[in-house]
């Protein structure tokens, strides 16, 4: 997994995403594609994670920094914890570019079988 700030470049007006936000069940829906709406989920600086199939994981760069409440834990193929997500998240997709793009039904129904519960989601 890498991570890394993003740049956000709006291709499009809408995009679909998946969001995690904190003490909530996962939930699909569209979302304006642009920095101002990601901050207002995040509710604060944009970093992603990059994840698997083209799927990445939008976080709160500052989350952990700023007190912000356990979300949920990113495990490994193995179930070894290699990511802690604090605050609100929300899955989405990039282009070649970096650009977000918005998820395919099937990659919102991969998000959905990756995680385990509410707190646990596995990689592999």
């Amino acid at each position: 997994m890498n991570t890394k700030n993003t740049n956000i470049t709006e291709k499009t007006r809408t995009i679909e995403v998946v969001t995690a936000m904190v003490g909530e069940d996962l939930k699909a829906v569209t979302l304006e594609n642009s920095l101002e709406s990601f901050h207002n989920i995040l509710g604060g600086s944009v970093d992603v994670i990059e994840l698997c199939n083209d799927i990445s994981v939008y976080i709160n760069g500052d989350g952990m920094a700023d007190g912000s409440r356990g979300n949920f834990i990113i495990l490994n193929e193995k179930n070894i914890p290699e990511s802690v997500i604090a605050g609100n998240a929300f899955f989405a997709s990039r282009d070649e570019q970096g650009n977000i793009t918005g998820l395919s039904d099937q990659q919102v129904e991969l998000i959905c079988d990756l995680f385990i519960d509410n707190k646990l989601m596995r990689l592999g």
